[in-house]
């Protein structure tokens, strides 16, 4: 859709520095994790290892995007109009089908489950996921073309994510009668945050279907971006946070050491 607009130099500059402020997010993001692993027992340390995969995967694809923004349009009348580049949206889909599988499973490891609950919750988690994904990248290329396609696949990709609802909330809720209070409080909070900025992906996805032009270009660009910064960098420092609760309580050297007050309570 975007590379048929004209933009102006302000709408054009909203969407690069987006990605800019989304590779830097990324790039403290994985660094943070790697602060962290030591406090983090090694029975959790598979969730923060997870994270720090993500960050780098991510990191890279907004790197990526930020390329193609600038290689696909140059100012001409004071307007941002194409070269012969394309901006590359679909790379976000290509990235996504590596990072939503692990985001859905590292909280399996950060809960500590037994080994059978994890795999049995990780086939349904990284193939309803998978599976939600592709449809998007199926529909992405009709945004601003065939809206009856976009709805459509629109549409078959809900029910894979009502699925992660359906399996991922009642976790994080009823994990929270085995973690320590403060764990607990972020477990709950944590919901909120699964659920707000996974709900903007398929508003930023429906989008052109109901609002056409270069502002709604620009809007959902910001929205898919914001969508990632909050769904994998808060998402992972939350999670982080339970498994360095978790790692006090537990006893871990590290943790108590940092957070004196954890191995308190």
């Amino acid at each position: 859709m975007e590379n048929e607009l004209v933009f102006t130099t302000t709408q054009h500059a909203i969407v690069g520095h987006a990605f800019a402020a989304a590779l830097g997010a990324h790039i403290v993001g994985f660094l943070y994790f790697l602060s962290r692993t030591g406090q983090v027992a090694p029975r959790y340390r598979t969730s923060t290892w997870l994270s720090m995969a993500v960050m780098a995967a991510s990191g890279f694809l907004f790197f990526r995007l930020g390329q193609s923004w600038d290689l696909a349009f140059v100012e001409q009348g004071g307007a941002m109009v194409r070269t012969p580049n394309r901006f590359d949206g679909g790379l976000r889909y290509v990235n996504w089908f590596v990072t939503v599988p692990v985001l859905l499973v590292q909280v399996l490891y950060a809960f500590d489950l037994s080994r059978s609950a994890v795999q049995r919750r990780r086939v349904l988690l990284v193939s309803s996921g998978a599976l939600m994904v592709f449809c998007g990248y199926v529909g992405q290329f009709s945004a601003g073309r065939d809206d009856g396609a976009l709805l459509l696949w629109g549409a078959l990709g809900t029910p894979p994510f009502v699925v992660l609802l359906a399996v991922l909330v009642p976790l994080l809720l009823s994990a929270r009668a085995h973690l320590p209070a403060e764990a607990a409080v972020t477990a709950r909070n944590l919901v909120f945050v699964f659920a707000f900025f996974w709900g903007l992906y398929p508003i930023a996805y429906l989008l052109p279907a109901v609002w056409s032009g270069p502002t709604s270009a620009v809007t959902t660009q910001v929205l898919f971006t914001v969508a990632d910064i909050g769904s994998k960098v808060l998402y992972g420092v939350m999670l982080a946070k339970i498994c360095r609760v978790r790692s006090a309580s537990d006893g871990h050297r590290p943790a108590v050491e940092s957070s004196p007050h954890l191995a308190a309570a």
